[in-house]
């Protein structure tokens, strides 16, 4: 991939311009009385004029803590009008750059995890590169309630380089293919998520068991039944960790062959193909 579309964003005091390259300016994007990082300089100029700099009231101090910081919205959508792609970005002064990497979002389940550490063989979120074709990009700006229209679209071409010994002969159809192997990642990624709740409760059940005034002897029998079942299902996904353990070999997975796919078709040589004009 080359040349990846970028968005400059120019946000200037009291000033209004757009450009084909989606320049934009925008008042100061306060309201009310400044507080925070907005009553700083306030602050500072009343103190060297020797002037009385009054503290925020509590209500202003809840207002400012919940209020909703403004977000610029830059919607990318194709040819058929359907959107590709959102990018979220907050507003600064002067300018602001991104690239788009050509790709649609990743279809796996919503994570809040970080590692605590820099991983760089850790892997990236995200999908397929997009078909090529026309493309628009537009602007707004929203406020917790409101949307703004900023922009309007500005339009683009992605197009396939002629890199590759072996292209697709229909690259509408891969694209296609592309995204159904993503959707059933999502899915397969989900069910494992449940899997390993469930796995994960099966401990509590068992010292639970213990403790509960009943007999031991028909609950115990409910939660190891249920253990065996969920890691059955475990190894019909991942494979047998003890044959793991003794290089053992086996048939592969159904998830091993999904991500075998999904690496070959994200970052395989013949799928960097793609340019913007």
């Amino acid at each position: 991939m080359a040349n990846a579309p970028m968005v400059a964003m120019d946000i200037k005091k009291n000033s209004v311009n757009t450009s084909p390259f989606l320049t934009l300016s925008q008042p100061a994007f306060t309201t009310g009385n400044p507080t925070g990082k907005y009553a700083i300089p306030i602050i500072k100029e009343l103190i060297k004029n020797n002037k009385d700099a009054s503290y925020p009231s509590y209500e202003d101090l809840y207002i400012e803590s919940n209020e909703f910081k403004d977000q610029l919205i830059f919607t990318i959508k194709n040819s058929d009008g359907l959107v590709v792609k959102k990018v979220f970005k907050s507003p600064k002064m002067g300018i602001q750059r991104f690239q788009w990497d050509l790709r649609y979002e990743e279809k796996v389940p919503i994570s809040f995890a970080k590692s605590n550490f820099y991983n760089p063989f850790a892997g990236v979120s995200e999908g397929t590169l997009v078909n090529p074709g026309k493309y628009s990009i537009e602007l707004d700006l929203f406020n917790g309630s409101e949307f703004k229209k900023l922009s309007n679209p500005v339009f683009f071409n992605v197009v396939a380089l002629n890199n590759t010994s072996m292209p697709a002969l229909d690259r509408s159809e891969k694209v296609t293919f592309q995204r159904k192997v993503s959707s059933l990642e999502g899915e397969m990624l989900s069910a494992a998520k449940m899997l390993g709740d469930a796995s994960n409760k099966i401990k509590y059940f068992k010292e639970a068991i213990k403790l509960v005034e009943a007999p031991y002897d028909e609950l115990s029998k409910l939660i190891f039944n249920t253990d065996f079942k969920i890691k059955s299902i475990n190894t019909r996904f991942y494979g047998n960790s003890l044959k793991s353990k003794l290089d053992i070999q086996e048939v592969p997975t159904a998830y091993g062959r999904l991500m075998s796919i999904l690496y070959e078709q994200k970052y395989s040589y013949n799928s960097r193909v793609q340019e913007t004009s």
